[in-house]
């Protein structure tokens, strides 16, 4: 994640929660696997979203508030509670 510039992990936030939140809402059974085949594993939100997180703090101060707010609706979407040190970077 260190390689990824500001604009471009906001965009990845926005993607995956996108991405979960399709999957989540999907209505359709996962078919079985047959035992050759390795399973679908779905991402842990828990722990990208807390890699997006660490990896976007030094960034808050000069996020704008469109990025900022996608960066926000992205952990929402997912349930996912930033830290309290994520929230007083933003606030200085």
């Amino acid at each position: 994640m260190h390689l990824f510039g500001k604009t471009s992990l906001v965009d990845i936030a926005v993607g995956f929660a996108i991405a979960n939140h399709y999957d989540a809402s999907e209505s359709t059974p996962v078919p079985p696997v047959a035992p050759s085949h390795t399973p679908r594993v779905p991402p842990n939100p828990t722990e990208l979203f807390r890699a997006i997180e660490d990896a976007s703090a030094p960034y808050l101060p000069d996020l704008g508030p469109a990025y900022m707010s996608e960066l926000l609706w992205s952990l929402a979407t997912v349930n996912h509670v930033p830290s309290p040190n994520f929230l007083a970077v933003r606030a200085c």
